[in-house]
């Protein structure tokens, strides 16, 4: 209970997991600290007795904060950029690709509890590349050229989360006298760490100019709308519209603070199969078993694979979150194409995964991951962006 206050994340997160796996004896210690002093204590013993069944109705869930989730650690010295791409690319749970004539290129920088796209901007930066992109289906973000002279749009950094601000649009009342309002369409791109299963419309906690004058939030009738994330769990868009508060206000922001609801999977756990003769085979990982069943060529095509894998999944988060990804040796990866979904399991609840990977090349794959999210939360995460044009 005394570490759920902590200063330090990975602390108070094992406390957390601790608690919780005690189970039906937990809630009894719990209920005593439902009202505690410490907001942390208060919030996490509340999310706590909620997933356990256990919360009183006059007890409201809490939102947690996200802040501390994604972080990176790194160091390089003078290392070249293909080992830190792929050193990187393992801390985020996915890949990163850069083009060949720079994968040679030493590469010196030192990253602590860094948030994730913060820290692919600073290997980019280091790399002399750029990193706008968004990590895309198969979980891979490409560096590229640095932009030079072009510049790059606004963007901001925070836990598994980065905001770019793709485009902004200037909207006049005809015929009635009022208001100018601007909308900022804005990208969210999520690191392969969490998976995002819904979020909510900005807030607008701060927008101001380099003078400090203020500019409002325009109420939406969507503000409190909570969206459903399709196909792409790694890109979504939102759009806040802004109106001065002050009139003398300029069409430049110095600061965008925006404050964002997010529920999220994470706690990302895998099992890896590189060896794919003698087949099923069968791995563990804590209280999950997962069954390579069969690999093999599918419908007469050279770079096609037909998959077959089964599992028994220990909660219904990671049965919802399961994939599977075909590796090959020059590092490239696609995700299965899981023929009818996730729905089809045995007597014994097991999930029976089947589908195809097409486009990955001649030669045989190297290795088979599976992949699911162990843990859902819902929280909040701050954000800022800097010196942001409204025109």
């Amino acid at each position: 209970m005394r570490d759920l206050a902590s200063e330090r994340y990975e602390v108070r997160e094992r406390a957390r997991e601790a608690l919780e796996a005690q189970g039906t004896r937990a809630p009894e210690v719990l209920r005593e600290h439902a009202d505690a002093a410490d907001p942390e204590v208060r919030r996490t013993v509340r999310a706590l007795l909620a997933r356990l069944g256990t919360v009183a109705e006059a007890v409201p869930a809490v939102a947690q904060d996200l802040s501390g989730m994604g972080l990176v650690d790194l160091r390089a010295d003078g290392l070249p950029l293909r080992r830190v791409l792929r050193e990187l690319g393992a801390a985020l749970g996915g890949s990163l690709t850069a083009p060949e004539d720079a994968l040679d290129r030493p590469v010196t920088l030192a990253l602590a509890a860094q948030p994730a796209f913060e820290a692919v901007e600073r290997l980019a930066e280091a790399a002399g590349l750029d990193a706008a992109g968004p990590f895309d289906g198969s979980s891979t973000l490409a560096l590229g050229p640095s932009p030079g002279a072009l510049g790059v749009s606004p963007r901001g950094c925070a836990g598994p989360l980065r905001v770019r601000a793709t485009r902004v649009e200037s909207s006049r009342p005809l015929g009635v006298e009022g208001a100018v309002t601007h909308g900022l369409l804005l990208e969210l791109q999520l690191a392969p760490a969490v998976q995002l299963v819904t979020y909510r419309p900005p807030r607008v906690l701060r927008a101001e100019d380099a003078a400090g004058r203020r500019w409002r939030a325009v109420p939406g009738a969507d503000a409190s709308t909570t969206y459903g994330v399709g196909g792409d769990t790694r890109r979504v868009e939102a759009r806040v519209t802004l109106e001065r508060a002050e009139p003398e206000a300029e069409e430049r922001l110095a600061r965008l603070d925006l404050q964002l609801e997010l529920r999220l999977r994470h706690d990302l756990q895998q099992v890896l199969f590189e060896a794919l003769d003698g087949l099923p085979r069968p791995k563990e990982r804590g209280g999950s078993e997962v069954v390579l069943e069969s690999l093999g060529p599918a419908e007469g095509r050279k770079d096609a694979w037909a998959v077959e894998v089964s599992c028994r999944l220990d909660s219904e988060v990671a049965r919802a979150s399961v994939d599977v990804w075909v590796e090959w040796a020059d590092g490239g990866r696609r995700r299965m194409q899981a023929l009818g979904g996730r729905s089809s399991s045995s007597a014994d609840g097991r999930l029976r995964l089947v589908g195809r990977v097409h486009g990955g090349g001649e030669a045989p794959p190297r290795a088979v991951r599976v992949t699911w999210y162990a843990r859902e939360v819902q929280g909040e995460l701050p954000v800022s962006l800097l010196d942001v044009p409204l025109r």
